[in-house]
């Protein structure tokens, strides 16, 4: 008879099951965890920089409208007196930034917060909202195509203009808290190579 050779029996240490090293413990990734970006890195921004780019075209297309209603307004046949006309809609205007806009601003802000940092740039505003906006300046084009006088649109601009440039303070207050408390974290960070 051929004898079985001797069994070696191998001590494992202390708190190791059995499981090879290379395996990591916890739950297993799912394959969306480990599935590559097809989004290059550089575009993934923190939620400051959303904040800044969400604010920065309210801003913008707030301040374009109101400069070019004024501009439409004052160059008609009204004259400098246009700018009388322009106070009812100067009122709505503030009304809808301070009553609406100011809302929805204070819930992109919210929702920039709660999604966290490294999201996709343009992430900054939700497909829903990217549709509105595009309906908007679809919208915007045309009204400057129909035969509407130039002084009349110009009264609307005026309006929404300001409105968008009232809701925006909510996102402008955002930011400056996110750009406070990140200078204020860098203060109190410890420097290395200094004294300990």
């Amino acid at each position: 008879m051929t004898p079985h050779p001797a069994r070696t029996t191998e001590t494992l240490p202390a708190g190791s099951h059995g499981t090879d090293e290379t395996t990591p413990t916890g739950t297993d990734p799912s394959p969306e965890d480990s599935r590559p970006s097809r989004i290059p890195a550089f575009l993934h921004v923190g939620r400051r920089t959303h904040i800044l780019l969400a604010q920065l075209m309210w801003t913008l297309i707030g301040s374009a409208l109101l400069a070019l209603g004024v501009w439409w307004v004052v160059n008609s046949s009204w004259g400098v007196q246009g700018l009388y006309y322009a106070l009812p809609f100067l009122v709505l205007g503030m009304a809808k930034g301070l009553f609406i806009l100011d809302r929805t601003a204070r819930r992109t802000a919210e929702r920039i917060d709660e999604r966290g940092d490294d999201r996709f740039v343009l992430t900054f505003y939700s497909r829903r909202t990217w549709l509105i906006a595009l309906g908007f300046m679809i919208l915007g084009q045309v009204l400057r195509r129909l035969p509407i006088p130039r002084p009349d649109l110009g009264l609307i601009y005026v309006m929404v203009g300001v409105g968008l440039l009232l809701g925006s303070r909510a996102m402008w207050r955002s930011w400056w808290g996110y750009r406070h408390d990140h200078a204020h974290a860098g203060s109190e960070a410890p420097r290395e190579g200094g004294p300990r």
